[in-house]
């Protein structure tokens, strides 16, 4: 598992001399299903970097901190919506706690993020079935496209 995850988080460093937008990233929400509590709020504060594949394609990945987790990380493969690139659909995985999500982004510079997560109800997905989110994202670096 471990290894899985390093390969996942490494992927889109290797993609080098693609376009870049870095960012940090600011998200609350709930997360439902759990088997002691109905739901239970959560925020994660992440570093994250868009790669731009060219026509409509990007891979999208983050790593920061969270709670209730401490650490989370996702990686996810999407599409822009429109040619000024000011809206994306993205699909992926969260290693830890595992689930699969969505995510849609808009705003000029993608700035508003809605998540929707499903998980296993395990261990391994912190007792989360769901976990349902919003966010905001500041562009720290946007190479020239």
């Amino acid at each position: 598992m471990k290894k899985l995850i390093i390969i996942i988080l490494l992927f889109p460093i290797s993609m080098i001399g693609q376009n870049k937008k870095q960012y940090l990233e600011l998200n609350i929400g709930l997360a439902t299903g759990l088997s002691y509590m109905d739901a239970c709020p959560g925020a994660s504060f992440l570093y994250g970097e868009t790669i731009d594949l060219g026509n409509k394609w990007l891979v999208d990945y983050q790593i920061g901190i969270a709670a209730p987790s401490i650490i989370t990380s996702r990686v996810g493969f999407g599409s822009y919506f429109n040619k000024n690139k000011s809206a994306s659909f993205i699909i992926g995985c969260r290693p830890w706690p595992l689930t699969g999500y969505t995510q849609l982004s808009f705003g000029k510079a993608q700035n508003f993020i809605l998540t929707g997560e499903l998980g296993t109800g395990g261990d391994i997905s912190m007792d989360a079935v769901g976990i349902f989110t919003f966010g905001y994202r500041w562009v720290i670096d946007r190479e020239k496209e």
